[in-house]
């Protein structure tokens, strides 16, 4: 691909993302959930906040009940209006609302406090293997964790959750942009 701009890169990996099969998403959830939890980065995190899927995001859901079954606690992104992401408390059968995206988030809006945070799955448009991630273009990932790219003893980890189709060679990046320390797919694991 030799797309040169953010929103050139966005188009290009929408389009491929859009383009996998519902089959074969359902297959990438479970594969990957199951992929993951056999790591230790998720046997070692007891607080994880994952996102619930829109449209043709990967599906974390998969992620989420392995997080139940296993007794962890899960977290939800929660819009601010500083424009950054707040998290609750997500449990079996808690009741969710839409934001102004139409994004699910908990009703509950006690939040956590996110140092307490030790992992965060997050959805992305592309990946690269430098632990770049594009978005959506609004920026309240890079907003609320750009604390970590000064961070001396960094305990929380962002993980991206994506398909395999959205990888791209190299992707644009500003300076503000915070880099994941790994990428969940539905064939691998990968920690930068």
């Amino acid at each position: 691909m030799t797309a040169h701009t953010k929103s050139e890169c966005r188009k290009l990996l929408l389009a491929k993302r859009r383009a996998i099969k519902l089959d074969q998403r359902a297959f990438a959830a479970e594969n990957a959930a199951n992929l993951f939890a056999a790591t230790q980065v998720f046997q070692q995190s007891q607080h994880i906040a994952a996102y619930y899927p829109t449209a043709d995001e990967f599906d974390c859901l998969p992620l989420i009940k392995k997080i139940w079954e296993v007794k962890k606690n899960c977290y939800l992104p929660m819009l601010t209006s500083t424009l950054q992401l707040d998290f609750g408390s997500y449990q079996p059968d808690d009741t969710l609302h839409k934001n102004r995206y139409h994004i699910y988030e908990p009703t509950n809006t006690e939040k956590i406090n996110i140092d307490l945070i030790d992992l965060v799955i997050i959805p992305l448009v592309g990946f690269d293997l430098q632990g770049n991630r594009l978005g959506m273009g609004a920026g309240y990932y890079d907003r609320t964790f750009g604390f970590l790219k000064h961070a001396i003893h960094k305990k929380c980890l962002l993980f991206g959750l994506a398909y395999e189709a959205q990888y791209f060679s190299t992707l644009p990046h500003d300076s503000w942009d915070v880099p994941l320390d790994g990428i969940l797919t539905e064939e691998k694991v990968l920690i930068f």
